[in-house]
């Protein structure tokens, strides 16, 4: 009986960690959206020139043939 007993408690400690691992992926994919997310944002504030890249604020006026935005 002692056995079964401890049967149980490791069964619902099982289904514990269980129940928190979902939670855990759920909030692993949500943080992986955020990042790709940010990553996304600055990578739309960077531009290519001639295949250097600059900041939006730093992009040489003068001598560019080769402006791409990137996406």
């Amino acid at each position: 009986m002692k056995n079964l007993n401890k049967i149980i408690e490791l069964n619902k400690e099982v289904d514990k960690l269980k129940k928190e691992n979902e939670k855990l992926k759920k909030e692993n994919e949500s943080l992986k959206k955020k990042t790709l997310t940010i990553v996304d944002d600055v990578a739309l504030q960077k531009i290519v020139v001639d295949n250097t890249f600059y900041d939006a604020d730093d992009i040489p006026l003068t001598g560019c043939d080769n402006l791409t935005h990137l996406k």
